[in-house]
């Protein structure tokens, strides 16, 4: 309802979105990639102690 006058565009309710848990999921997924670069490029500097 806008100004008192109901809305006749949607006959549905949407469900309320919540971004928290989304970025949560980023932020982890994030998180392991980061890790995952950073081990790499230990193991690499193991072996590659020039090139890196």
């Amino acid at each position: 309802m806008l100004i008192g006058i109901p809305s006749h565009y949607t006959n549905r309710t949407f469900p309320k979105f919540y971004w928290s848990g989304i970025l949560r999921k980023i932020a982890y997924a994030w998180q392991n990639i980061i890790m995952t670069l950073i081990i790499l490029r230990i193991v690499l500097s193991l072996f590659l102690p020039s090139k890196i």
